[in-house]
């Protein structure tokens, strides 16, 4: 188990959200980290798409520039 403080302004989000959704405070903490780190991950495996399409592109373009002189 793991205990921390959240400034009185995120923790009136959390309790009203909870409230909203009719869950308790530690679910929809739990349920935040979780999509967060979904996000991330997703995040990380996107830069690395762009990143290889990115290098792809140069050795297109490298090859293009090549066989047109």
């Amino acid at each position: 188990m793991m205990s921390f403080q959240l400034s009185t302004k995120t923790m009136g989000r959390v309790h009203f959200l909870a409230v909203r959704l009719n869950i308790s405070e530690k679910t929809l903490v739990e349920k935040a980290v979780e999509f967060y780190a979904v996000a991330l991950k997703r995040e990380k495996q996107l830069q690395e798409e762009m990143t290889a399409w990115d290098q792809l592109s140069d050795e297109a373009l490298r090859n293009f520039e090549k066989n047109i002189k």
